[in-house]
């Protein structure tokens, strides 16, 4: 063997020994710090398809902006209805659609309203004092 190629074969041995020694160096480091050991092609590959594959689900379920703000809507709009009815039958209305039938009646089905089904409200009872005050006031002046 020439000198050249000696030369050649001991730094390929002492690179090999400090690779090992490395190698074994950081084997030690991983297992203070409670790691396994490093992950093998096939385990990182695994790892990735699950990880792109809950990515893909994650995207599959989320909600269209357009299907969001139609849900939206529909709350605010089921919550506007219910204070209208909270409202309407707090003036002795059985819902909305009853003070909305009430306003958009004419004179004589709003005194049939008011003489039947809605004596107790008390948009009707206050139109009803004031409509017998008006009568007592003007059977009292000469």
């Amino acid at each position: 063997m020439e000198p050249s190629e000696r030369i050649s074969v001991r730094k390929a041995i002492r690179k090999a020994e400090r690779d090992a020694a490395r190698a074994d160096d950081i084997a030690a480091l991983r297992a203070s710090l409670g790691l396994g050991p490093p992950l093998t092609l096939a385990e990182k590959q695994e790892r990735a398809a699950a990880k792109k594959a809950a990515r893909i689900a994650a995207r599959e379920a989320m909600v269209a902006p357009a299907e969001r703000m139609a849900a939206a809507q529909l709350a605010k709009d089921t919550r506007w209805f219910e204070y209208l009815d909270e409202v309407a039958v707090s003036h002795g209305f059985p819902d909305w659609h009853g003070v909305e039938q009430f306003m958009d009646a004419t004179a004589e089905e709003k005194t049939a309203l008011k003489e039947g089904n809605h004596g107790e409200s008390l948009m009707v009872a206050r139109g009803n004092v004031r409509a017998a005050a008006r009568a007592a006031a003007a059977a009292a002046a000469p």
